[in-house]
């Protein structure tokens, strides 16, 4: 009988440096920036006005990405402020995504301490500390886009609706007003913070899912071996598709925090 076993739920420490503990999601991580650096390297090293190979595919990147920057923005200045946050987190996310499906993450196993075997690479983005850090990038900038473009107080006056009792001329109206408008604005600070969790947890839950659905077709490799290979391309596009998603999400996060300046 085929025995099965599922990735856990986290990385899995491999050895320390400085007292830190290493993690295979780590070395994963560490791979896939290695490959990133090494394919931008290649694709500007010799920039021609006709792109070819790597260039091209990079250039290709760049001009669907600044597109649809400039149309959720709708200000060409303020896209160009934020183009390069969006195309490195769309970069970072799909190469962290992609390394996953290199043959050696997974399978490759480390005597860790302990005296038990773990997968020496994992993927990155399976790591929730990753992911946090990642969604803890896109809601800082989201909110010094809010404080900045729309004015501290008039940005945080959506979180803290208290201001109506003190609205000239004093009213029982006003007073009364005062606690559904607070909690109004305790929803609005809640949605701020559903907002980082759901970019943490998509990204993190979609990727975690393929490398199971990969552990167990590659189980059952030798019983369907026709069913590997789509499930295979299926997580190549969607490490895409979950890259794009993480990369858009911020952006209009971005455009909905500055939508105060019109009221």
């Amino acid at each position: 009988m085929i025995e099965l076993h599922t990735p856990p739920l986290g990385p899995e420490p491999l050895f320390m440096i400085a007292g830190i503990p290493i993690t295979n999601g780590i070395l994963g991580t560490w791979v896939a920036m290695a490959l990133l650096v090494a394919f931008l390297l290649i694709a500007t090293r010799k920039l021609r006005a006709v792109p070819k190979g790597s260039q091209n595919i990079l250039e290709i990147a760049v001009e669907q990405l600044t597109g649809i920057v400039n149309t959720v923005m709708e200000d060409e200045d303020r896209s160009r402020k934020y183009l390069p946050l969006i195309l490195t987190i769309f970069l970072f996310v799909l190469f962290l995504n992609w390394a996953a499906l290199l043959p050696g993450f997974g399978t490759i196993l480390f005597d860790a301490a302990g005296g038990h075997e773990v997968p020496l690479l994992r993927a990155g983005s399976t790591d929730l500390n990753l992911t946090f850090a990642m969604a803890g990038v896109a809601f800082l900038v989201v909110q010094a886009t809010g404080l900045v473009v729309v004015g501290m107080f008039k940005y945080l006056g959506k979180f803290v609706h208290v201001h109506s009792a003190f609205h000239r001329p004093f009213s029982l109206k006003n007073v009364l007003m005062t606690v559904p408008n607070f909690l109004l604005g305790l929803t609005e600070l809640i949605s701020e913070i559903a907002k980082f969790i759901a970019l943490s947890f998509r990204l993190y839950g979609n990727i975690y899912a393929g490398e199971v659905l990969l552990v167990v077709f590659g189980t059952l490799l030798p019983v369907f071996v026709p069913l590997s290979g789509p499930f295979y391309l299926l997580e190549i596009f969607v490490g895409l598709i979950q890259a794009f998603v993480f990369a858009m999400l911020t952006i209009v996060f971005i455009k909905i925090a500055s939508l105060n300046t019109e009221h």
